[in-house]
């Protein structure tokens, strides 16, 4: 699935916010919610920069 969602026509920034929105669905599914390093930072950093551009 991530190879597919990776390699579908799409701009790059396309591709890694839905990327990591597999990653944070993925875990909220799970039976264990313990959460994902990289999609915490990303979010806790994204509003502090410009360069986020969200």
């Amino acid at each position: 699935m991530t190879e597919e969602l990776l390699a579908r026509p799409s701009t790059t920034r396309e591709c890694i916010r839905d990327y990591l929105m597999l990653i944070v669905d993925t875990d909220l599914k799970g039976p264990v919610r313990r959460g994902c390093l990289g999609t915490s930072t990303a979010l806790e950093l994204g509003g502090r920069t410009a360069l986020a551009g969200l």
